[in-house]
């Protein structure tokens, strides 16, 4: 039986394989193809590709930066108020 926490549980300082982040985010090979079209850093080393927990995170922020810089702004982050 598969591990319930392993579906979709990215930690900013792993690495993983292409094969194994694309079956713990649930995209298709399709979907992987144009993440990495529009931003997301793969990584290759001995013939192999991983990406980084930490880019996973950083290209889903910058798919809308706009809630990103809000949930920043929230009370008691961000500027002190007047």
């Amino acid at each position: 039986m598969r591990d319930p926490f392993d579906l979709g549980v990215i930690r900013p300082s792993d690495a993983y394989t292409l094969t194994e982040f694309r079956k713990r985010v649930g995209l298709s090979e399709g979907a992987l193809r144009q993440a990495r079209r529009a931003g997301l850093r793969v990584i290759y080393a001995h013939r192999r590709g991983y990406v980084m927990g930490a880019d996973w995170i950083d290209y889903l922020h910058s798919l809308c930066p706009v809630q990103h810089d809000a949930h920043n702004e929230a009370p008691g982050r961000g500027q002190a108020s007047k």
